[in-house]
């Protein structure tokens, strides 16, 4: 969530814009368990493996492993979270029934 939560501060204006986007009553605000660091390596060593071209930890290694450890689902369009995570992909482009 930090990382989203910095991504989003570039084009907002303040803080507090940022604090209303993402309020604490809406969204849980965690800090990222060695368990998930422990995972997000693991991915990004098979994504590298597999050959990956990034050399560097990608934020969505991190995002995908503390959903993952968490037990929660994740919001994205990106499938490829469920490749390297077991985890519940909300897809908002999909209607939700």
């Amino acid at each position: 969530m930090k990382d989203l939560y910095a991504e989003i501060s570039a084009v907002l204006d303040s803080i507090e814009d940022i604090d209303e986007l993402f309020s604490p009553t809406l969204f849980r605000r965690e800090t990222l368990p060695w368990e998930a660091c422990f995972l997000a390596g693991q991915a990004f060593r098979r994504y590298r493996k597999s050959q990956g071209k990034r050399t560097r930890m990608l934020a969505d290694f991190l995002v995908g492993a503390h959903a993952a450890v968490s037990g929660i689902g994740l919001v994205s369009r990106d499938r490829g979270y469920t490749h390297y995570f077991n985890i519940k992909l909300i897809d908002p482009s999909q209607s939700q029934s």
